[in-house]
């Protein structure tokens, strides 16, 4: 209660229009489009493996979001600068986001060795999380619980989609089964 008031006081006006074009950049259907877009991307790359890990996270998250929001049906702040309908927890802009930016990172991990771009891209992960958790504090639409909540639900679920894919990768069951990706790494380059 008192993050919420405290939000309360320092709204100014000169940061809400930034703040509201962070939560419609980053609202939960936006990042769902962008996902599409960027697993398409990656289906051109012959990245298939990495597009369906994007899609089934997020997929995921979106039910675990509206799962956890029914369940619980915690009302959101009275004192909200913009208008925010449904229930407070679980924050879907911030679930969402963890899993979103955690399994772009996991991607940049997992296939490119360079330090700096690791560090660059956790580094931007762990800032476009906080930015996100702060502009709903901001607007007021979440209590700070909502947003503790999120970060800890979002993390979990992408840590078990990463835990699951890292499996099925291992064993060969995704490679078979998205062909292309596997295919082009085991066969020979035929020269003429």
């Amino acid at each position: 209660m008192s993050i919420d008031l405290w939000s309360a006081s320092i709204n100014n006006g000169f940061f809400t229009l930034p703040a509201q074009i962070i939560s419609i950049v980053f609202d939960t259907i936006a990042l769902a489009i962008i996902s599409l877009i960027i697993a398409a991307i990656l289906f051109v790359l012959h990245f298939r493996r990495y597009g369906f890990l994007l899609l089934g996270a997020m997929a995921g998250d979106t039910l675990l979001v509206d799962l956890f929001k029914t369940i619980i049906m915690s009302p959101r702040p009275i004192n909200r600068i913009i208008a925010a309908s449904g229930y407070s927890f679980p924050s879907g802009h911030e679930t969402s986001s963890v899993v979103f930016f955690g399994v772009l990172t996991y991607f940049v991990w997992k296939n490119y060795g360079s330090v700096k771009l690791k560090a660059a891209t956790s580094g931007l992960y762990v800032f476009v999380a906080g930015v996100i958790g702060f502009d709903r504090i901001y607007l007021n639409v979440h209590w700070f619980s909502d947003l503790l909540g999120s970060v800890f639900l979002g993390t979990f679920w992408l840590t078990l989609c990463t835990l699951i894919f890292k499996n099925l990768s291992k064993n060969g069951k995704i490679q078979r089964d998205l062909g292309q990706d596997a295919k082009q790494k085991s066969m020979p380059t035929l020269r003429t």
